[in-house]
């Protein structure tokens, strides 16, 4: 039982942080660590079916041999005259109990059967395979340097329901770019799509002129980092969650990371420091410490291009502003995309595109979208004051 619960807790939370182990290139060493799991959870399951069937067959087959006997033995002593008739019927009444565990010996074939239907289910499960597949001979980026184009994209997550409609947009190396529009408006998808956890229906995503489709998934994910609005966190300690898709990373390189996201300010007041845990999925955490150590991760791998889908969004103000100005000093020298709510969060972008109804209907500098009548100042109305448009 505790290798069957060891195996199905690390099987959902892996399984609900699908899009962290992909975008994190630690799709290897999650299924290793799976397989490992699934066959010590295999292994104890067989020990158990095999000893509750054996055990029962010989318990079962003890009782009908001895019901046996027992009738042999009467008919003799019947014949011998030792007993009478009817002490050979109370006799035979003492066989119609075996018939439970006679019963019982029956069933203990399904009991494998059920076993082995298990295993069937888990083995489909790790055979089903990928809706995005990697194609033979695709290329590896060595050097990238983080230009992003979507060219004529077209996509949707099921076939009756478009979400993007022939996107175009090139985001220059080193640019930053904010991308903001209501709920639905398809923001999301496009960092899903630079992402390559989907395939656009036509027209292409390209990174350095690349399609990605024609890129090797282990140097895509080694070229982005991506933080999202409901980051995947898992079972083990803060620092082994900022350290999460960087094999043996240097502890002082996690600190520097921590300090830089504000992690630091709660890590460091625990009892265990980084050492402490974060709890299943993280629950053990505020939803902005999650978002911290989120980015702290990110900043950690150092990648060329970096992916905010509402990064800060369940961070409070004063905290967010430490760490935009962190992220500030790091755009430089990456791409990074932007989708925000928050007017505090897209403010310092080089470029602001607006998206409605999956297509971009605008696009600009902050400081002329946000003082002139536009849809992105239509947008942020709410957050404006006079002071800011002043500004």
């Amino acid at each position: 039982r505790r290798g069957i619960a060891a195996w199905t807790s690390l099987a959902e939370e892996r399984l609900g942080a699908t899009a962290a182990v992909q975008v994190f290139d630690a799709a290897e060493f999650e299924t290793a660590a799976f397989a490992r799991r699934c066959n010590a959870a295999r292994r104890a399951e067989l020990r158990a079916v095999s000893v509750q069937a054996w055990s029962s067959m010989m318990t079962e087959s003890v009782a009908v041999i001895g019901g046996l006997c027992v009738i042999i033995v009467g008919a003799m002593a019947i014949q011998n005259g030792a007993v009478t008739v009817g002490t050979l019927i109370a006799f035979l009444g003492s066989v119609g109990s075996l018939s439970r565990p006679v019963g019982a010996l029956a069933k203990s074939p399904s009991r494998f059967l059920r076993a082995a239907v298990r295993i069937r289910r888990v083995s489909d499960l790790l055979d089903t395979p990928s809706a995005v597949a990697e194609k033979p001979g695709a290329l590896s980026l060595a050097k990238p340097k983080g230009l992003i184009e979507f060219d004529g994209v077209n996509f949707g997550y099921s076939s009756r329901q478009q979400v993007l409609h022939d996107v175009t947009l090139k985001v220059e190396a080193g640019e930053t770019v904010a991308i903001v529009g209501p709920n639905g408006s398809g923001k999301s998808s496009l960092v899903k799509l630079a992402l390559r956890l989907y395939d656009p229906w036509s027209g292409a995503v390209r990174i350095d002129g690349h399609d990605l489709r024609d890129i090797t998934f282990n140097s895509l994910r080694q070229a982005a980092s991506v933080v999202l609005q409901d980051p995947s966190l898992f079972r083990g300690t803060i620092a082994e969650n900022i350290g999460y898709g960087r094999n043996q990373a240097d502890p002082a390189a996690i600190v520097a990371a921590a300090r830089a996201t504000h992690v630091s300010a709660f890590a460091e007041a625990k009892p265990g420091g980084y050492d402490s845990a974060v709890g299943p999925a993280g629950e053990w955490l505020s939803g902005g410490q999650r978002q911290r150590i989120a980015l702290a991760r990110a900043l950690l791998r150092d990648t060329p291009i970096m992916l905010l889908d509402e990064a800060t969004g369940a961070i409070d103000g004063e905290t967010e502003d430490m760490i935009q100005h962190a992220l500030e000093r790091l755009a430089g020298h990456r791409t990074m995309l932007i989708v925000g709510h928050r007017l505090s969060s897209i403010r310092r972008a080089d470029r602001i595109v607006v998206m409605e109804d999956g297509r971009i209907v605008e696009s600009g500098k902050p400081d002329v979208l946000l003082q002139t009548i536009s849809r992105c100042r239509a947008l942020f109305a709410a957050q404006l004051n006079s002071s800011e448009l002043a500004a």
